[in-house]
């Protein structure tokens, strides 16, 4: 009885994590001819490429202010060296 039960919720989790997918996939429709995975790979490109661009940021970032860091050293030790 234990195991009909955990089976049951096993395929309550595989079910809802089906209708997700499919949940995603129709937000991004966009009447293009494709398959499932098809579609559920440029999904996947696309979340890649977000994530891509937001470490790019973040690098950028990083070496901008290190960058302003020096710029600060180096006028520093030109006001104080003359």
């Amino acid at each position: 009885m234990l195991q009909n039960c955990t089976t049951l919720h096993n395929s309550e989790q595989q079910l809802m994590l089906c209708i997700s997918c499919t949940c995603l996939i129709q937000e991004g429709w966009c009447d293009s001819v494709g398959s499932v995975e098809e579609i559920q790979a440029k999904i996947l490109k696309r979340q890649e490429a977000a994530a891509k661009r937001e470490r790019a940021m973040a690098y950028a970032l990083a070496h901008q202010v290190n960058l302003q860091f020096h710029l600060l050293e180096i006028k520093r030790a030109a006001i104080i060296f003359g």
